[in-house]
C-alpha cells in the first residue's frame, strides 16, 4: 500500500515523491526507508538528514514538533501529522 502511494504521486518534473507517502512510512516506524527515498529526491537532502535523527532524543523530538508546526500554515498537513507522531506530541 504505501510502495502504491509512493508512485501514484508524482511530483512537478514527474517524479514520485516521499512528501505522500511519509505518513504511512512513519505510522510503520520505517524511517530509514522514508530517509533513503528523501535522498533519492533532487533538493531534499535537509529532509533525508532529518529523517537519520534518532527520535528517541527529548531534542529530536522537540525540533520534530517545531517542523510540525512550521508546516501547518504551508498546508503539508499530512507531512506535519506525520512529525507531530516523530515529536510524539498528539
Amino acid at each position: 500500500m504505501v510502495k502504491n502511494e509512493y508512485r501514484v504521486a508524482v511530483g512537478k518534473e514527474g517524479t514520485p515523491r516521499a512528501e505522500s507517502a511519509a505518513l504511512w512510512y512513519i505510522l510503520l516506524g520505517k524511517t530509514a526507508i522514508l530517509q533513503k527515498l528523501y535522498k533519492v529526491e533532487a533538493g531534499q537532502e535537509k529532509f533525508a538528514e532529518f529523517f537519520s535523527k534518532n527520535f528517541d532524543d527529548p531534542k529530536v523530538r522537540a525540533i520534530a514538533g517545531k517542523n510540525a508546526m512550521a508546516l501547518v500554515p504551508k498546508k503539508k498537513l499530512l507531512l506535519a501529522c506525520g512529525f507531530f507522531l516523530l515529536a510524539n506530541d498528539l
